[in-house]
């Protein structure tokens, strides 16, 4: 839909404190990953200068994932803000119009906006009554999905228009909420419009219908997420790792009651050392929750059923020793490099080290609920993908990179050479 589908031309003074909405205008909200600022405007297209909205300019409110509003400074007709958030909401209740002159009845006029610096990062879940959410298509097409109050919300108008003004995407939501956007070149700007027949009163004043207008701007829809940096600098680690003497004497149903003990004793003291810093860490949010922290919980309780003492710090081998030094001295600047240590081993628990527990059950009887029983693994993922900020981005790759080489050494050990060649 554009301008003219939209709304009825009309005349509009320029110089009313509040615009009239026949210039079809919208709450816009865009984030700036460098500079760290929120910027909120009335504007027909983001690009464009924003309207001035008068005494309902106190109304506007930008809201952050933990729910806490985030302090506004007006800066000309625009409201800004600093915030290391790269996902930012924003609303406006616009209250109770009259445009019986133009054919459009009297309605309740709703405005939200989100504002993300990545697609990964589109997908954190603000809360908003109308929000919109976007990934990409293995075609490389930005999907959208419209959500009403948490539910797909079919038949919703999305529209995609230029820096001029110019409709350039026009399309109704399926039933589950999304559509295909036309491959993009640059940041995302898309809006949703959702009308409701459904009469009442706010703010004292009767109206026939609710009109509510959602809008999302991605600033680099090109951004590769922190999962795939992760994955691609892993290189073929986790081909080394399968190749290591601890994983062939696994599947060669080998392994000793023994070498079982030593390898979930070394693993004990790594996921310990992680979850302290994490539990500490006072970034929030961090994807570290009790579906990861079980973990840790599952491996003490197969330890103490299998009768293995709980490893204390002086049963750390050396290298072993020299990841928790390094795990322990990165948390003075953060808990990324931390985090980078458990993306490895809650990937290698959640995923492929199913396997092993099979092989390791099959032969010594003795069942591993860590390797069957850790979950969440998707929505951990997803969360990761929300981390944005270039440092923190490195220091979990620094992180995650020292836990493979840590790993693939350990698993080297003649200790963990097949039982048949070791007394």
């Amino acid at each position: 839909m554009n301008c003219k589908t939209l709304l009825t031309p009309c005349a509009c003074i320029a110089a009313l404190a509040i615009p009239s909405l026949c210039q079809a205008h919208f709450l816009w909200a865009s984030l700036d990953s460098k500079t760290k600022t929120l910027a909120i405007g009335l504007q027909e297209v983001p690009a464009q200068e924003p309207l001035p909205l008068g005494e309902r300019a106190a109304l506007v409110r930008a809201l952050l994932p933990s729910g806490r509003v985030l302090d506004l400074k007006a800066d000309g007709n625009w409201f800004r803000a600093q915030t290391p958030e790269s996902c930012v909401g924003a609303n406006l209740d616009y209250g109770v119009i009259d445009r019986r002159d133009s054919g459009r009845g009297v309605f309740w006029l709703e405005y939200y906006a989100k504002a993300a610096t990545t697609l990964g990062s589109s997908q954190v879940k603000l809360g908003l009554p109308v929000e919109l959410f976007t990934t990409q298509r293995n075609d490389g097409s930005p999907m959208i999905t419209v959500l009403r109050d948490g539910k797909p919300a079919a038949g919703a108008d999305l529209v995609v228009e230029d820096a001029t003004g110019k409709t350039t995407f026009e399309r109704k939501t399926e039933a589950d909420g999304t559509a295909t956007l036309l491959t993009v070149q640059g940041p995302i700007a898309v809006r949703a419009l959702i009308t409701e027949n459904a009469p009442g009163t706010h703010g004292g004043k009767p109206y026939d219908l609710i009109r509510i207008y959602s809008t999302l701007t991605v600033q680099d829809p090109s951004a590769m997420p922190l999962t795939r940096l992760l994955r691609d600098s892993f290189g073929d680690m986790h081909d080394v790792v399968s190749r290591s003497a601890f994983i062939e004497t696994v599947m060669a149903g080998d392994l000793t009651k023994s070498q079982l003990e030593s390898h979930l004793a070394q693993r004990a003291l790594v996921n310990e050392a992680v979850d302290q810093v994490l539990r500490r860490a006072r970034v929030r949010p961090l994807p570290y929750g009790k579906p990861q922290r079980e973990v840790l919980s599952l491996r003490r309780d197969n330890m103490r059923d299998n009768g293995f003492a709980r490893p204390g710090p002086s049963a750390a081998w050396p290298l072993t020793q020299a990841l928790l030094s390094e795990i322990k001295e990165s948390a003075r600047k953060g808990p990324y490099f931390a985090l980078g240590v458990f993306h490895v081993y809650y990937g290698g628990i959640t995923h492929g080290g199913r396997d092993i527990g099979d092989a390791i059950d099959r032969r010594l009887k003795t069942h591993l609920t860590y390797y069957e029983e850790s979950a969440g693994y998707e929505e951990y993922a997803r969360q990761v993908d929300e981390i944005t900020d270039p440092e923190a981005e490195q220091e979990m790759i620094c992180g995650a990179d020292e836990a493979y080489r840590t790993i693939i050494a350990v698993n080297s050990l003649e200790v963990f050479g097949q039982a048949k060649s070791i007394s």
